[in-house]
């Protein structure tokens, strides 16, 4: 008898001990499971913020060129007082009120006005054409006192302003 009660007990034990076994062998493989679950979901997280960061850059960049495009426009070479002001007084410019009805004359450097062109169409390849050139150029005028060098007419700037369009 006590050699059978052995036998059972052990069996138990060992039996005991193949459950634990499996038992813990489970346990890990759920820990590895979610571990790897775990380590998916932060590769995911990484990434969308990798593209947050990409879009974030794209659109600083969009912002930087716009700004260029701006200071270029800003810096263009204008004059009213020096060019004498009983002769270009009409050209405070308000579209359409000069001679014939078209618009006025303005003293602009047409080199400068080409790079704006150019700069404008490099940084805006489909859209930069939204940025009214013609306007932001009417209201520069209006309020900048400065030297110049070409007469060139803004029906001249617009009709380029109108082929760009065309192009693009």
């Amino acid at each position: 008898m006590s050699g059978r009660f052995r036998k059972e007990e052990s069996e138990r034990k060992n039996g005991g001990q193949k459950e634990e076994e499996e038992e813990q062998q489970e346990q890990e493989e759920e820990e590895e499971e979610e571990e790897e679950e775990e380590e998916e979901e932060e590769e995911e997280q990484e990434q969308e913020e990798e593209e947050e960061e990409e879009q974030r850059k794209k659109e600083r960049k969009k912002e930087r060129k716009k700004n260029n495009v701006l200071d270029c426009l800003c810096s263009l070479s204008l004059d009213f007082s020096q060019a004498g002001q009983a002769r270009s007084s009409h050209a405070v410019l308000r579209p359409g009120r000069g001679r014939s009805g078209r618009l006025p004359a303005v003293n602009l450097s047409s080199a400068v006005v080409a790079s704006c062109w150019g700069v404008a169409r490099d940084c805006f390849p489909q859209a930069w054409c939204q940025l009214n050139m013609v306007e932001v150029i009417l209201k520069l005028v209006e309020r900048s006192p400065t030297t110049s060098c070409k007469n060139i007419h803004l029906f001249t700037i617009q009709r380029q302003f109108q082929k760009s369009v065309l192009v693009h």
